[in-house]
């Protein structure tokens, strides 16, 4: 990710400097011209002709003056693109930095996801022995076809010291099982539970619109 900024950073800093040199150049052209007509106007003021080739360097001092205001002209120009072209660069740079670093934040935030899941997964590995998951691989045949496809994973499969048991014709028991649920943590929402949390989403919401500017 950092080479390919660097790559892209080089790559419009030489546009934008080439830029700065064509515009640094015309500058240079011009101030060389508007000294060369100044000297060439104080030549002709300073020398005396008769009348027809008075007005002829009259008419040269006025084509100088309007070459001179030209060049000043130019210049002026040649300078605000030069600033411009540097805002550019400028705001050009920082947004490639800006979408650099969101993309550095997106792919750490990623990262860091994937290890919590690579940890929790180590996690139910490690406590896979001793725990129900490790009783019906032994106790119950294809169990994942069924009390699998229904057995809370996080709570209940991998957690031990619920000293399952078979315990068949029983109604109280659960695909012929029988677990300690005095060990699982779990707190079971109720419908009453799930309308408060749905009315406090919608209060958080209501919140929110009401902090937008109108």
């Amino acid at each position: 990710m950092t080479k390919q900024y660097d790559l892209l950073y080089d790559e419009i800093r030489k546009q934008h400097k080439e830029e700065l040199e064509v515009a640094n150049a015309l500058v240079k052209e011009k101030d060389k011209a508007i000294t060369t007509n100044k000297i060439k106007r104080s030549e002709v003021k300073n020398t005396r002709y008769y009348e027809k080739e008075i007005e002829d360097c009259n008419a040269d001092i006025r084509n100088l003056n309007s070459a001179i205001t030209k060049a000043d002209n130019a210049i002026q120009q040649a300078t605000e693109k030069i600033k411009n072209i540097q805002k550019e660069w400028i705001l050009e740079e920082t947004g490639i930095k800006e979408d650099t670093k969101r993309k550095v934040e997106k792919q750490s935030e990623l990262q860091t996801k994937l290890n919590e899941s690579i940890s929790a997964i180590d996690t139910k590995i490690e406590n896979s022995k001793d725990s129900l998951y490790d009783w019906l691989n032994e106790q119950v045949p294809d169990w994942d076809k069924t009390i699998g496809k229904v057995i809370d994973e996080d709570n209940v499969l991998f957690k031990s010291g619920l000293n399952p048991k078979k315990i068949p014709n029983s109604d109280l028991n659960f695909f012929g099982i029988s677990i300690d649920t005095n060990e699982i943590s779990k707190k079971v929402k109720t419908v009453a539970d799930l309308q408060k949390e749905k009315d406090d989403f919608n209060a958080q919401i209501k919140a929110q619109i009401s902090k937008r500017p109108k």
